[in-house]
């Protein structure tokens, strides 16, 4: 869940993780990695174990896996009010496998004038 203060905001971050997620390359993944792991190797934090863990597996895959996971099909923004019986339904069953949402945009209700 991806919270934001203003509807602006979540449709804002919303289409930056989409185009985030179009424009992320092999090369741009391994760099990533490889940055995360040369600034955490010899500490102990998890962040150590994840960029170790990254570093030994295949990231053709995992980048498939994150186009695949995260997109525009996969990805509920709640600030649509014309959806709203639609996204209902979506959040109502989020525990079922054949759900196909992995993230949503949402504004935190209180702070929204």
């Amino acid at each position: 869940m991806f919270q934001s203060t203003s509807i602006k905001d979540s449709q804002e971050i919303h289409q930056m993780m989409l185009d985030c997620l179009a424009q992320l390359t092999y090369e741009r993944l391994e760099t990533i990695i490889d940055d995360g792991y040369k600034f955490y190797r010899g500490q102990n934090s998890i962040w150590t174990k994840v960029f170790s863990f990254y570093k030994q597996i295949n990231l053709l895959k995992v980048l498939d896996d994150l186009k695949w996971d995260f997109n525009e099909q996969t990805i509920l923004n709640v600030n649509n009010d014309k959806e709203k019986e639609k996204n209902a339904q979506l959040l109502n069953n989020l525990e079922y496998s054949d759900n196909p949402i992995r993230a949503i945009f949402a504004v935190y209700k209180l702070n929204e004038g």
